[in-house]
């Protein structure tokens, strides 16, 4: 009985020892899922920062501009340090820059980067590559010197990783999860490199077990002798990079065992003596310290759990006071993006019911200055930011050189003044109130323009980005309908400076204009005269004095309109249609398709030398349409015609009427009246206002002229005579008419 007493006691301590050595190992195992998610979080937050993307395509060259970035960048390695209690130092190697940022400094080349990895760790960069290549999120990995790495790679590829993130570990931070009490012992065993961690004093252990044949599919556990002591082994699968082991040591069981023995030998001599009944009183005695044994075994798992549930907390305040720094960067975010979606708002013209939206009352704008300044800001050319050519087809790096040209402008508008930006149609514009010290506004519109020369002397110098920077003035901010006047004349100037392809980089309103007007005096000479002169040098072949005359044309166009590139362009569309009505309907209907397509690429012509190019093609191939017709050209002599082009070319005039026509034709009004109407099927009067109604669409499609300016360009006295004439043909108002265009696109 004694035996089968001794029997079942060693299975239940068997069976206490697995228990307990599962119930530990699974904690452990979960730490270390933990740790590894942890690091896989931290990696990817990096990846996704601005610093990290402005340094992605970081040249050689360091400019004090990617200086800063790089100092943000180590701020925020080393406040991620702080934080974390599992993490001791962090790198950021930059594959295609040779740059590296770490909480120490940074490294401009692969060799010096390489070298401070070899001395500190025992592994150089193409290690560190290859440990990374296939690795998924994260790859963690003992190295020389006893040191641990975690590291995560962007972008990676077949050919290798744009950037990679590199975070040594606390040795201590780990060795605490693997410190059992006296009776459990754990290892971790690598599965990139074979390597095994353990905390101090048990490097014997894991060397032990790894020459050993374990077989764990038994029932029971393999066990292991380590220095004549014996252990009982259990493993589990912890994360994509780790292996734990556990070991539970046996000396204990072995010790009660022979207390045991001796106790049954002492219950056997009673047992004689005493008899059954004795035997069965002492029999329950004599269990009391296998009790005591699983009592205390209980007991020291219970320290064991106590130990992990504060590994636990510990690592819940740490992702509590991440979640926090999280949680102050989206809230950070949240308003950044409502004062950009409240200045849009209040740049289209469209803000809520207390005029000026609310998240602009709290962005630091002086909403009670008399005055503020609008800054819209355009790239130009931004290819030269990178070295490697081919990242400027990549299509994140427009926004790499926003965030540049954004950073660089706020810096330095908001050294005038309170400032607000906002990104909006592939542009991006600033919204300056004056600061303390601003009393006149004309000192504060100097200040920004100075603000404007130097963000633009900047971009260009320095990151090799070229800008267009237009200041327009407005006046109270709190009055979103300036503001919005002050939007509608920026856009107008930023197109004029691309289109002219301006020298002057930063401009406003008076230096548009000067461009735009024509320089010296205006030559003598009526426009339909000159209309004509280019007609025939087009049909004569002579197309150098059809360009002279061609720009000189624009130039008294310029002269009573607005300058700007959609109403050249515009006019230049009206003049076209000018030659067609020279053409007959046979020959037109036959090149109709040529025709369209020269028509939109003017339509669609955004520069002034290229608009001077296309017409000069237009007009080589008009050249080839009127030589085709030969004798079969239509005979001038036909009055209604000869009529129909006198008013094409004359229609802004606004002293036209039927009887100038009749005279500038030498035949009466009555006969004019009554050979134009059987030809076209209309008055002459009303020919007259179809063409200025047409040309007048043309000019609302084509450019941003007020319908006032538009009405004095076709031959209308004044708007309210357009918009007579426009409702007459058209059936609705020139506005209506625009908004129309703009809903079809």
């Amino acid at each position: 009985m004694g035996v089968v007493l001794g029997v079942s006691a060693l299975s239940r301590i068997e069976e206490n020892v697995a228990e307990s050595s599962k119930t530990a190992l699974l904690k452990v195992s979960d730490s270390v899922q933990r740790m590894e998610s942890e690091l896989s979080s931290v990696a990817k937050g990096f990846l996704a920062r601005d610093e990290y993307i402005s340094l992605l395509y970081a040249r050689h060259d360091l400019s004090s501009f990617k200086l800063q970035r790089i100092a943000s960048l180590q701020d925020e390695l080393r406040r991620q340090v702080a934080y974390s209690g599992s993490i001791s130092a962090i790198y950021i190697w930059f594959e295609d820059a040779e740059l590296a940022a770490t909480t120490a400094g940074y490294y401009k080349s692969e060799g010096s980067f390489d070298s401070m990895l070899q001395k500190e760790f025992g592994v150089g960069l193409d290690g560190i590559r290859d440990l990374v290549r296939g690795s998924g999120d994260l790859a963690v990995c003992p190295v020389g010197g006893g040191q641990v790495l975690a590291a995560a790679a962007d972008a990676q590829d077949g050919i290798g990783a744009r950037s990679i993130v590199l975070m040594k570990l606390r040795l201590d931070s780990l060795q605490s999860l693997l410190r059992g009490n006296d009776t459990d012992r754990f290892w971790m065993e690598s599965m990139r490199n074979g390597q095994r961690l353990a905390p101090r004093g048990a490097e014997g252990l894991a060397a032990a077990a790894g020459g050993q044949d374990l077989d764990f599919s038994g029932g029971r556990l393999p066990s292991l002798d380590f220095e004549g002591e014996r252990l009982a082994l259990m493993r589990a699968e912890a994360g994509k990079n780790f292996t734990v082991y556990s070991a539970r040591s046996f000396d204990a069981y072995m010790e009660t065992q022979r207390q045991y023995i001796a106790i049954c030998v002492l219950f056997l001599v009673l047992y004689v003596v005493f008899g059954v009944v004795m035997a069965l009183g002492f029999s329950r005695y004599n269990y009391q310290p296998i009790q005591r044994l699983n009592q205390l075994i209980a007991k020291q798992a219970d320290t064991v759990g106590a130990q992990a549930d504060l590994a636990m907390l510990e690592a819940g305040v740490n992702t509590l006071l991440r979640y926090y720094q999280d949680y102050e960067h989206a809230m950070f975010q949240q308003e950044k993006e409502q004062r950009r979606r409240g200045l849009i708002s209040m740049l289209l013209g469209e803000p809520g019911d207390e005029g000026v939206p609310a998240p602009l009352r709290d962005s630091g704008l002086d909403l009670s200055a008399p005055a503020c300044a609008l800054v819209g800001i355009m790239l130009h050319d931004y290819s030269n930011l990178f070295f490697d050519k081919k990242f400027a087809q990549d299509g994140g790096t427009f926004q790499v050189a926003m965030i540049a040209v954004n950073s660089i402008s706020e810096e330095l508008l908001e050294r005038t003044g309170a400032c607000c930006l906002c990104e909006h149609n592939g542009r991006l514009w600033a919204l300056v109130t004056p600061g303390p010290g601003w009393n006149e506004p004309g000192g504060f519109y100097g200040a920004v323009l100075e603000a404007c020369v130097q963000s633009e002397a900047f971009a260009r110098e320095r990151l090799g980005i070229d800008t267009y920077y237009y200041v327009s003035r407005a006046g109270n901010p709190s009055r979103p309908g300036e503001v919005h006047q002050a939007f509608l004349e920026a856009q107008w100037g930023l197109e004029q400076m691309e289109s002219y392809a301006m020298e002057q980089a930063v401009a406003g309103r008076r230096d548009i204009e000067r461009k735009l007007r024509p320089q010296g005096e205006i030559p003598p000479g009526d426009m339909a005269l000159k209309r004509k002169q280019l007609f025939s040098a087009v049909t004569a072949g002579d197309l150098e004095e059809a360009d002279r005359v061609y720009l000189e044309l624009r130039r008294l166009d310029t002269a009573f309109s607005d300058g700007s590139f959609s109403t050249v362009r515009a006019q230049t569309l009206i003049l076209m249609g000018y030659f067609l009505s020279f053409l007959p309907r046979s020959l037109l209907d036959s090149h109709q398709e040529e025709i369209q397509q020269q028509l939109d690429s003017v339509r669609l012509e955004t520069h002034n030398d290229g608009l001077i190019a296309k017409m000069h093609g237009w007009m080589e191939f008009f050249h080839g349409l009127w030589g085709s017709l030969g004798p079969q050209q239509e005979d001038v002599s036909d009055v209604a015609a000869e009529a129909a082009r006198f008013v094409l070319g004359n229609y802004a005039d606004g002293n036209l009427s039927v009887a100038y026509v009749a005279e500038q034709l030498s035949v009466s009004s009555s006969y004019l009246s009554r050979v134009f109407r059987k030809k076209y099927d209309m008055s002459v009067l009303d020919f007259i206002h179809h063409q200025r109604v047409d040309a007048a669409k043309v000019y609302i499609r084509e450019s941003g002229t007020t319908v006032e300016a538009i009405a004095g360009m076709v031959g209308y006295a004044n708007s309210l005579a357009l918009i007579r004439a426009f409702k007459r043909y058209e059936g609705c108002t020139p506005t209506e008419y625009r908004q129309r265009q703009r809903t079809q696109g």
